[in-house]
């Protein structure tokens, strides 16, 4: 056997000695347009340690601004409200995610019909999390998330002040960023995505395979001496 033949060998006897298995990962993402959901861990690649949900929202809502005379001003605004998580495996409870928003919008109120005037404005609110769930529950079984904005087609949610526009009244607008005037809605007001992380260790060879490769490294390097000295000769 030549030297490079016996190198390859001892690196393979010692990573047969410490008997190691390297840790890997399988990264999924989906977002609510979308939804295609995510596949379930496959035990054929080893045994499945840890299994994380990032989850990053944005939620925008629409509100009414009415006066009782035409007026242009800035609004400035705040909110802090909850996203909450939902998935088709009713073995995952429902999560509560914290999003917030603050800004400044200079609103023009107008006649639209009657004795007030009215302008329209919106509120848009943010937030992250990292998820850990019981790995059970994702190893060959598929899972879909969604989620819903609590603070989306309410008339007045307490999560929002309002600033700035004196004798101003307001009032949500559910599904203003839509046509659609349902709950259904609120998954075209903003956007939001997740991903999801497979951490796993892969199977150890067993001592067979390991002696089956250490052959084949053998008599591959016994092939490429033998072929030299047939070129040398030559």
């Amino acid at each position: 056997m030549n030297r490079s033949a016996v190198l390859i060998t001892a690196a393979a006897l010692a990573a047969f000695g410490t008997g190691a298995a390297s840790a890997a990962t399988i990264v999924q993402n989906d977002n609510e347009v979308i939804l295609r959901g995510f596949d379930g861990f496959d035990t054929r690649l080893g045994q499945l340690d840890k299994v994380t949900l990032d989850i990053s929202v944005t939620k925008y809502r629409m509100w009414g601004v009415q006066t009782a005379t035409a007026m242009t001003a800035p609004i400035t605004w705040s909110a802090t409200g909850q996203w909450q998580l939902s998935s088709y495996n009713p073995a995952i409870a429902s999560v509560l995610v914290p999003i917030s928003g603050s800004g400044t919008t200079t609103v023009t109120t107008q006649p639209l019909g009657g004795p007030l005037y009215t302008g329209f404005m919106d509120v848009q609110l943010s937030g992250t999390a990292s998820l850990t769930f019981d790995t059970a529950l994702f190893v060959g079984k598929r899972n879909t998330f969604t989620g819903f904005d609590l603070g989306y087609f309410y008339s007045t949610p307490s999560d929002t002040v309002f600033t700035g526009m004196a004798g101003a009244t307001y009032r949500q607008v559910p599904g203003g960023c839509s046509v659609l005037w349902n709950a259904g809605a609120e998954d075209l007001c903003g956007w939001l995505n997740f991903k999801l992380t497979y951490d796993y260790t892969p199977p150890v060879p067993e001592p067979a395979t390991w002696a089956m490769m250490l052959s084949g490294f053998a008599i591959t390097g016994a092939a490429l001496r033998r072929r030299r000295r047939q070129v040398a000769m030559a």
